[in-house]
């Protein structure tokens, strides 16, 4: 047995105010999409429901994510739930060597206890899904691994209405449709169908 601490719940955890909470949940959105395991408060409400919500945010915001995404605005800097996260994330911040909390401003607060030094991504021009891009970057750089997202499969609309049809389109290396392609169909019960293309 090895000395090796688990990998961690999630990837990311996401500490706001409420007042920021729809730039977030988009930023979430965005990172769950190319399979980020992301912590956001309201994806997790049913697991978070009925335990001890400053024991549970701490363990998340100190031990069970990868990095926090601080999200520093006057808001953030004055209420008790991001002051609780940011304190739990300072304290895991401090016995880390390499960058733990990756804070983004809407605005110029100074946050007690954060290092005025570290390096702060503005978010005046970023949107959503450009943050993403960024956090994604910084979790590679970090030694992570970002998976492509999978693709979606839709149903084919003309023709097959009351039909349970699929249309798969396989594309080669430079996105041109690969003619008469095997695509091997697993269902949830584990049959499996090959189908062509």
């Amino acid at each position: 047995m090895t000395g090796r601490t688990p990998e961690p719940e999630f990837d990311v955890a996401l500490s706001f105010a409420g007042e920021q909470r729809d730039y977030v949940r988009t930023l979430a959105s965005e990172l769950t999409k190319n399979g980020i395991r992301v912590f956001f408060d309201e994806d997790n409400e049913i697991a978070l429901w009925g335990k001890n919500l400053a024991e549970e945010l701490q363990r998340i915001y100190m031990t069970a994510s990868n990095v926090v995404v601080m999200f520093v605005s006057d808001d953030y800097a004055r209420k008790s739930w991001p002051i609780h996260e940011r304190q739990s994330a300072i304290a895991r911040a401090i016995n880390e060597r390499r960058e733990y909390i990756l804070p983004a401003r809407f605005d110029n607060t100074m946050l007690p206890g954060l290092d005025p030094s570290l390096s702060y991504l503005p978010l005046e021009n970023r949107p959503p899904a450009k943050l993403a891009e960024n956090i994604m970057a910084k979790l590679v750089q970090l030694g992570g691994r970002v998976e492509p997202p999978q693709p979606a499969l839709r149903a084919k609309d003309a023709g097959d209405v009351g039909r349970n049809v699929c249309r798969v389109i396989v594309l080669d290396d430079n996105g041109v449709p690969v003619e008469s392609a095997t695509v091997l169909l697993v269902a949830s019960n584990g049959t499996a169908n090959p189908a062509q293309s």
